[in-house]
């Protein structure tokens, strides 16, 4: 049986760089910790981006 690679992308938009921290740490704290139970890989890839409203 051939296993099939799974990917899940989670995008938060935020314009409060700490409610986008903390939600961020939530996630991959989770992430990390479920990975060590089911011995999977996660890769975590970062781009902020932050627009104030005119």
């Amino acid at each position: 049986m051939k296993l099939q690679k799974e990917t899940i992308i989670i995008e938060i938009f935020h314009n409060n760089i700490h409610a986008y921290n903390a939600i961020y740490k939530a996630i991959t704290d989770a992430s990390f910790k479920q990975a060590d139970n089911y011995h999977v890989k996660v890769r975590v890839i970062t781009d902020v981006e932050c627009n104030k409203a005119k």
